[in-house]
């Protein structure tokens, strides 16, 4: 496995999980804190799987999945969100990052 951190800002971090696991899209369910379904999104031209805070403002990670070569690549927002879990700014700016990846 690889794990990448990238710091966001004081607070805030970018987790990048690489694994041999398999990309399977009917088990990603089973790897958020929701419990829910992630929705696709795309993000510069590649599709990404969505997966944001818990019903009730429960404050869980954002989390991203991605498709990379059969692999599961995991990526993680560990932002505690100060006053809102599911701020749209902290969403924006993860999105304009992660539309900067390139698969080769």
């Amino acid at each position: 496995m690889l794990a990448l951190a990238q710091q966001l800002r004081p607070q805030a971090r970018l987790l990048f999980w690489l694994t041999n696991r398999l990309f399977k899209l009917e088990e990603l369910q089973s790897l958020t804190p929701s419990g829910e379904a992630p929705e696709p999104l795309e993000l510069g031209g590649l599709t990404f799987y969505y997966s944001g805070s818990g019903g009730d403002q429960v404050g869980y990670s954002d989390h991203y999945f991605f498709n990379l070569r059969g692999k599961l690549l995991h990526i993680e927002v560990d932002d505690p969100y100060i006053d809102n879990p599911s701020s749209d700014d902290a969403k924006n700016s993860v999105q304009e990052i992660l539309k900067t990846l390139r698969t080769f």
